[in-house]
Order: structure tokens, then sequence, then C-alpha cells
């Protein structure tokens, strides 16, 4: 299995992913597998005729006097199913079939890519569902799911596994299947490194992340329709993801918020089945916020109780050089042991961690909260121990009552413009980056501080750092920033991060995650909540944590990050952020 969180350049970048009636169109092949499990290759026809790949692994034994039941895989963003000899051995020698199969306009199957469209993506995972519900071998569920009218005890047992856009085609089909039958036959799902919004990932706040959005394109550009085509080219060329007001170009901003859990919330649906999110949290496009989002809004409060999210180092995982970062791909929070307190050292991966996820809701012996303890396993980022938590969001105001004014030259400087609330300190250095923090340089402007100085060293890309405490001190959650914002300037961006550090010139974003504001006309005081991005830190003895401010980030780079120049005044500042007893 390749779903962990340490995936190869290529599955770092696969973003991984059928109605009623749909028929099998003919095996290609049964290969004898170990123990005498077999495999098999067939089609069927999706709704409107397209066709969909599959492969079909069957355990040794299974038949309709012993019925096991099925997992259902797919694949990231470009890729394929898994068809090889000897995959899944070990989900078939724990009594589980694994269906795998090619979403539309990938591997075998037809079609275009419409990137977990509802409509079409959607409605082919149902048509797989379809496939599965006719295989006598397959156990029946127990209706334990709570989600099922009466009368639905003929369902199929089915689980589900894949990350990224194999992870969303399991929230994408099981939400499909709930709007259009008002249940879904999925008892479990397991969707790892996946997202809630799309468009917010692909472009928080409307600020592009070109760097993922450029290698994603480059990836399925043969797989997707024209609007799609134009609506990147457009977004990666100018910075500016397209919301419908541009003549000519899609609204992927629209489209997109319905390909995922967040437009289905919208219409008031939820997930009424227990789900064990596995989640990156140094994962810069779907970040740790997303599977946040994903457990608080897309469950009902039934599924909350009987789901969790397990956060690991790793996912869609590149490195930030501007502001720099830290990057590893540890993770200390999947195991099978029950966790306890607030701090629980795991060892035994993902993987196991979701087969007995789904040997419990099988044997309806437990669920997610169950194994894992808690509602979020969250790996600190030097991977050292996990954090077991009951919210993401119980904050503490670290800063308060300052007033910052920054100044963006449009070509990625920033420098404190002003500043009251806290000590200025702007420390001139030599060319380079990051620049070499020279305490002798300092020049104090401003007294009575309730957070710490804000500092800055001089040279292209460098960041602001605000001091908001000293270590030792634990933060496990999403920070918020809030403050009454006015903008000089047109569409000015200004990227925000918590870091870690000796001084600011040593200070590294943590677990690699910025998050923008954006002001697209200039505003006056108004009053604006910034989500940060979600984190798990030790920061030890001897070094700060600081709010860093930025007029750039590598996951943005050229038009995503820096626009024109400007002046941007952030009054009343608050940071919260969630500390760890």
């Amino acid at each position: 299995m390749t779903d962990g969180p340490n995936l190869s350049r290529r599955r770092l970048l696969a973003l991984s992913s059928a109605t009623a009636g749909s028929l099998a169109l003919g095996g290609v092949g049964t290969v004898a597998g170990d123990g005498d499990h077999t495999r098999e290759n067939v089609t069927i026809e999706s709704y409107d005729g397209t066709d969909i790949a599959m492969t079909i692994y069957k355990p040794a034994g299974a038949s309709a006097d012993d019925p096991v039941p099925m997992i259902l895989h797919s694949h990231g963003w470009s890729g394929s199913r898994t068809n090889s000899d000897g995959a899944f051995a070990v989900e078939m020698d724990r009594g589980f079939g694994v269906l795998s199969f090619d979403q539309r306009g990938h591997g075998e199957s037809g079609g275009q890519a419409h990137v977990q469209d509802p409509d079409r993506e959607g409605r082919d995972v149902i048509a797989v569902l379809d496939y599965v519900e006719e295989l006598d071998w397959v156990a029946r569920s127990r209706g334990s799911a709570g989600t099922r009218p009466e009368g639905r005890a003929s369902d199929p047992m089915v689980f589900a596994i894949g990350g990224s856009y194999g992870g969303a085609y399991q929230l994408v089909g099981a939400f499909t299947e709930i709007r259009e039958k008002g249940y879904t036959r999925f008892d479990a799902l397991a969707p790892q490194i996946t997202w809630f919004d799309l468009s917010e990932s692909l472009a928080p706040r409307g600020v592009v992340r070109s760097a993922w959005v450029a290698a994603l394109y480059g990836l399925g550009a043969p797989n997707v329709p024209e609007y799609v085509h134009r609506g990147f080219a457009y977004g990666i060329t100018t910075g500016q993801w397209p919301n419908g007001e541009i003549p000519g170009i899609s609204d992927l901003d629209g489209r997109f918020f319905g390909h995922g859990p967040s437009g289905f919330v919208e219409e008031g649906l939820q997930l009424d089945i227990p789900v064990l999110f596995g989640q990156g949290t140094s994962d810069n496009l779907f970040n740790l916020n997303q599977a946040w989002q994903n457990f608080e809004r897309a469950l009902s409060d039934r599924a909350r109780e009987r789901s969790a999210v397990v956060a690991y180092n790793g996912g869609h995982a590149l490195p930030n050089v501007l502001p720099p970062g830290q990057l590893n791909f540890e993770d200390s929070c999947s195991t099978d042991a029950p966790s306890s307190g607030t701090e629980v050292i795991r060892s035994s991966g993902f993987a196991e961690l979701r087969l007995q996820f789904f040997e419990a809701v099988r044997d309806d012996a437990g669920d997610a909260r169950d194994l894992v303890g808690s509602a979020y396993s969250l790996t600190t980022a030097d991977g050292g121990r996990c954090l077991s938590l009951d919210s993401l969001e119980n904050r503490t105001t670290l800063a308060s009552g300052i007033d910052l004014g920054v100044a963006n030259d449009g070509s990625g400087n920033l420098d404190i413009d002003h500043a009251s609330g806290v000590d200025d300190r702007t420390v001139a250095t030599g060319e380079g980056f990051p620049g070499e923090y020279d305490p002798e340089t300092v020049a104090d402007a401003a007294d009575g501080a309730d957070g710490g100085p804000a500092a800055t060293p001089t040279g292209a890309g460098t960041p602001i750092h605000l001091e908001l405490a000293e270590g030792p001190l634990t933060v496990g959650g999403i920070p918020e920033l809030s403050a009454d914002v006015t903008s000089i300037g047109v569409d000015q961006r200004v990227f925000f991060a918590l870091s870690v550090g000796q001084s600011p010139a040593t200070a590294r974003v943590v677990q690699n995650n910025m998050l923008p504001l954006r002001e697209p006309d200039p505003v006056v005081g108004e009053s604006r909540n910034v989500e940060l991005p979600g984190v798990a830190v030790d920061v030890p003895e001897g070094e700060t944590l600081y709010l860093t401010i930025s007029a750039v980030s590598d996951m943005s780079f050229a038009h995503g990050s820096v626009r024109t120049p400007g002046t941007v005044l952030f009054e009343n500042i608050s940071v919260d952020v969630p500390l760890v007893e």
C-alpha cells in the first residue's frame, strides 16, 4: 500500500479519485494471487454510458456462504487504479475484498475528469456501489451506519480508502448518494490528505496557490474539459482565481466549491457514518484546516462522536524557502493503541489504523473514536510526540491591542511602516535571505508592549516577526488573527503563519503553512478575521513563538503573492492561539 504520509514525488502531486442499472461488460482475465486470492479486471458502464475500469480483489474462501466486506480504493489526480499481483494482500488476509477503480478521465476509464463533480464523478461512485451490491460474495451491512431507511438490509458492507483525489471520491460519492437517495451504502470512510473546499484549497481567499495549481494542471491537462483549461491558465498567469466576473472564463470558484463537502454542507447535508480522517499537518495544499472543517461541518453530531482526525507530517508537502519553513515526514499519531490524556506515542502507521477501524465497524465492536481515543490526534512539527485533543479551537489570546502598518513594495519586500503597542524594531542587514539578526542595529520606537517586539531583517522576501510567547509551551489547533484593516492600493496580499526560533533570523514557519489576507480594493477600518494554518508544535525553552507576516509565499509564487505597491494598516490586532496544557 502506498497511501501513507510518505508519498513519492508523483503521488505527492497526486490529488487521488458510478448509477443504478450499471452493467458489467465482461472480465478481462482472472489471475491467481497469494494464498489463492484472486484478481479480476472488469469494466462497467456508468450512468451516461462512460466506461469505468476496475480491478476486483477477492480473498480466498469468500463466497455467498461466507461473504466478506468490500473496500473501495482509488487513486490520486492523474493516477490510475492498482491492478498488480500481490496488491492488497494484507486486506484480503484480514477478510476484506478490495475494488480499485480508475476514475473518469483516468487510466482505462472513459470520459473527461471534471475534478469530483458530483453530477459526474459522484454518480460514477454510485455505479460502482451498484456493481458491488450484485456480488453475492460481498457481506450485507447490518445497518449500523444508521442512515439507511428500513428495507435496505440487502445493502453491501462497503468501506473506502485513498488519498487526495482518492480521498475526495469517498466524500463526494457518499454525499452524492445521500443527495439522490437519502442515504449512503458506505459503512465507513478513511479519506487521507483531501479537501473540504477545493476552491479554498487551490486559492485561499482568492490567492492562487500557483505552485500547486501549475503542478496539478501540468499533470492532468489532457484529462480535463475546456472550462478547467481556461480557468487554470487564467489563475496561473494572473494570480486571480476565476469567480465568474471575467468574460469567457468559467466560475471555478463557484464550481469547485461544489466539488467537495463544502457544497453539500451549504445544501444542509451531512454524513452520518463514522469517518477516520488522515491529514498531513505539513500538507501545504490540503492543510489541517481542511480536515478540521470536514470533521466539524461535514459530519452529523452522531457521526462526530464516532469519528476522528489523525494528523501526521507529510502529504502534499513542498518545502518553504520564502519564508523558510520546517519539513519532515514523521508520524507519531497512527497506532493500534487507544490514547489518553494529551500525549501518546504511536507507531504502527495509518494503513494499519484504518484497517483496524474497518474491522471494528465490521464486527460492530467500535468505531474511530473508540480506536483513537479522541477527536483529534496531531503529530508535533518535530515528529516527537502525538497530541490527543478534543477541540482545535480552545484559544488563548497571546497578543492584543497592537497597531501595525506594513509597506509592500510590490516586489516581495515588506517593511514596518509604523507600530504601536509593541517595540518597533527594524533590523538593517546585508543582502541575502534570510537576513542576519543584528541586535546592535535595533532601534526601539515605542514603549509598553502587550505583544513582544516586531522585527524585520531587510532583503527580498524577508518577513516581519511579531513575538507572541517564549517557550516552553505547546500549540495544537487552529490559531486566529483579528484586526481592523485599512488597505491603500489595489489587490493587497499579506501572508500569515506561526514560526518558531531562537530569534527572528532563525525562526522557521511551523509545518510549512501560510494563509493569506487579500484586499482586492482599498478599505478603511474593515473588521477582518484571518484563520491561520492549523499546527501542532512544541516550543522549547530558549525559543520563541512568532506571528510571521510576509509579502510572499512559495506556494503562491509570482502573481499569487505580490500584486502592487501599497500599505496595509492592521489596527487592534489580536492573535489567539490554541495552547495545550
